[in-house]
């Protein structure tokens, strides 16, 4: 089974339109708050940062009327942007003044990151001969050294983007997440499993660590290192450093734990329903179907809740999806197991980095993010409608033109996504015992062959050639044996904890191809034996032994356990690299006994 024959990854969700009941109230500026919310009533003071740039003010301002929704505590608001930013921002505030009501115990503090000297200082030092950032990036930058620009007395604040974010609880209770901080921690941000990276879309800071441990010359190192590794024209920003200092410590040689923690699933939900491969854009639908369409997790407009996909949709995103005439029924039964075997589970969106790792089906969103171009869904467009203040002069079709066009961060971030979720493919066909077939891996099942006699299964990958690398896991922990040769007959034989002796041996092979159905081999010539026994490690209830083997175009071949702890190496004799040259090679795996499992990889 090809890659593809697992659920790709869709950048654009489902979506349906907001059914009567639950659409937003008529007109601009819905309130849902109590009356206790409308009043603070906490003792803490939260302070928010937020970006404002050009004429953006008006749509970013929809982010901060769902924080004033859901309030318990004051807030204090500080808004960085250029000259044009701030003075937008201004006249808006200017323009909902007779809101008052919703505005007590807010404060607006205003800072011009083109003027402040601490931040032009660290620009002086950031690395910008072969990048540049474009219109929003020096902002996007400065709130990563958020601490150079911010008055002295913020220890903390929490940096939220406008615009694409509404918050559907009291961000006092986002603040508290500041207690579950350890020592090392500097920021706490959240895990956006469906892209593979840290996002920055709401950051909390702990400003006064970050003054503490000088943490912008932290930053100017991590994008010295990521841009002599990996080039980028578009100068790294915060989320980009964020991630370098988070999940490339041990690439780079950073000392210590992470400076990052991981926020609960609720405080940054995606709408996505990634399982729909197909129809990943809403220029593939009718008009009149992707305006009727919406993200199955909206309850309502003030209750968004993690969706996962049951038995059923997930079938049905293959209600599209060709067979070859030349196929039998094993895709479909494949195709059911798949879908049984996620339709059923009640977590989704794992992350080992989450100290609860999975968001719950059902789990309702605090923090809904609609990045990007998202917004082209009329259902997201008409949610973030809903929480746009009652301007009196309201802005030109603001969310068709977002700052973000795709979400998922362009080209380069599709296709490590497309790879991401191939492996992870790999990794559940592996899990559930699939027999598929990816780009240069398969798995498959073999059966116990009875003593004196093997019965090899070939492994169906692309074609081989010399030299190349076979990496092998597989649950057969004892007399397992990989054949790299002429079909499943003839070659290199790798055998596992072979026997009584449990120990492994390296040994050619040579038979006619006839004799694959007959009891025994025509050669079998030892080459190299080592008592040493593989171990497996545990996978849940299996226990899987891992191990490759190499062979260069000189007849080098090396052997690897797991682990590193156990290799040999030798050179083959010129008349068995003469018969592998003459050939085409393969790959055929066998055990005694008792059924086995296989995942097998192939690269030059």
């Amino acid at each position: 089974m090809q890659a593809y024959s697992f659920l790709a990854y869709s950048l654009i969700p489902n979506l349906q339109v907001f059914s009567r009941q639950l659409e937003a109230p008529v007109g601009r500026g819905y309130f849902q708050a109590n009356s206790s919310q409308m009043h603070p009533t906490s003792s803490a003071r939260v302070a928010l940062l937020i970006v404002s740039l050009g004429d953006w003010a008006k749509t970013g301002f929809l982010t901060l009327w769902s924080v004033l929704q859901h309030r318990t505590a004051s807030l204090r608001v500080v808004v960085l942007g250029d000259e044009p930013g701030l003075r937008a921002w201004q006249l808006a505030v200017q323009e909902l003044k007779d809101q008052f009501q919703k505005f007590e115990g807010v404060t607006f503090e205003y800072i011009n990151f083109n003027d402040h000297p601490q931040f032009s200082m660290y620009l002086e030092k950031y690395p910008t001969q072969t990048c540049s950032f474009g219109a929003a990036g020096k902002a996007i930058l400065a709130r990563v050294v958020c601490h150079l620009l911010l008055p002295p007395d913020v220890d903390k604040i929490i940096s939220i983007d406008v615009g694409d974010i509404i918050l559907l609880d009291d961000i006092a209770s986002l603040w508290k997440e500041f207690d579950n901080m350890q020592e090392h921690h500097v920021l706490a941000a959240p895990h956006a499993v469906q892209l593979h990276h840290v996002n920055a879309g709401v950051v909390l800071y702990y400003v006064a660590r970050m003054r503490q441990r000088n943490f912008a010359e932290e930053t100017l190192r991590a994008v010295n290192d990521m841009q002599r590794r990996a080039p980028d024209p578009t100068c790294l920003r915060d989320q980009s450093i964020i991630n370098v200092l988070h999940g490339h410590r041990e690439d780079f040689g950073y000392a210590g734990p992470s400076p990052v923690m991981i926020l609960p699933c609720r405080w940054s939900v995606f709408p996505t329903t990634e399982w729909l491969s197909y129809w990943n854009s809403p220029e593939k639908w009718l008009d009149e179907l992707r305006d009727k369409r919406r993200y199955p997790g909206i309850i309502s407009i003030h209750h968004v809740e993690v969706f996962c996909p049951d038995d059923m949709d997930l079938l049905s995103a293959w209600a599209f999806l060709p067979l070859k005439s030349t196929e039998d029924e094993s895709k479909q039964t494949r195709m059911r197991l798949y879908a049984h075997y996620h339709g059923t589970k009640q977590e989704r969106y794992c992350s080992n980095e989450r100290t609860q790792r999975c968001c719950r089906c059902g789990e309702r969103a605090s923090l809904l993010h609609i990045p990007g171009d998202m917004k082209n869904w009329q259902a997201m467009r008409a949610l973030l409608q809903a929480y746009m203040p009652p301007w009196k002069e309201a802005p030109d079709d603001p969310l068709l033109n977002p700052s973000s066009k795709v979400w998922s961060g362009g080209e380069t971030r599709i296709q490590q996504i497309i790879s991401d979720t191939g492996q992870q493919a790999l990794l559940v066909a592996k899990a559930m015992g699939l027999e598929a077939v990816f780009e240069s891996c398969a798995t498959l099942n073999s059966q116990g062959s009875e003593d004196g006699y093997l019965e090899y299964a070939a492994v169906q990958l692309r074609k081989l050639e010399l030299p190349v690398r076979i990496d092998v896991e597989t649950t057969a922990t004892g007399d397992a044996f990989v054949l790299l040769g002429v079909g499943s007959h003839s070659g290199v034989e790798l055998a596992i904890n072979e026997g009584r002796s449990s120990g492994c041996c390296l040994r050619w092979v040579r038979s006619a191809a006839a004799s694959e159905d007959g009891p025994a081999w025509t050669q079998r010539q030892d080459i190299y034996c080592t008592p040493y026994r593989l171990l497996g490690r545990n996978e849940g209830s299996e226990s899987w032994a891992s191990f490759s083997m190499a062979l260069d175009l000189d007849g080098l071949i090396n052997i690897t356990f797991a682990g590193g702890d156990m290799e040999f190496g030798m050179f083959l004799p010129s008349p068995f690299m003469h018969i592998l040259f003459q050939h085409n090679l393969t790959v055929s795996v066998a055990g005694y006994h008792t059924p086995a499992r296989w995942l097998v990889c192939a690269e030059p």
